[in-house]
């Protein structure tokens, strides 16, 4: 049986890659093209903030941020995420 412990100690470590490589992806987005909402999605929901919340701080539905700032910014972690691992192998 696995132990609960280890499994949330890895959980853990991965949570803290991925707020990594989101911290980077907002860096890079600040001096490069512009992807304002996408930012602030990034920046808030590091905060612990919800959809609802950061739409209404952008100024658009939560439709809006759901279909376009969400996955977009989810996808940049992801890459950058990548990059990140690529470069430690």
């Amino acid at each position: 049986m696995a132990n609960p412990r280890q499994v949330m100690a890895e959980a853990q470590l991965l949570r803290g890659i991925l707020i990594k490589a989101a911290r980077k992806v907002i860096v890079n987005i600040i001096s490069g093209p512009d992807k304002r909402g996408v930012r602030i999605f990034l920046e808030r929901h590091l905060e612990g903030k919800n959809v609802t919340e950061i739409a209404k701080e952008i100024g658009v539905s939560r439709n809006w941020v759901n279909k376009s700032y969400r996955p977009e910014a989810f996808r940049l972690t992801a890459m950058q995420f990548v990059r990140d691992l690529s470069a430690e192998a």
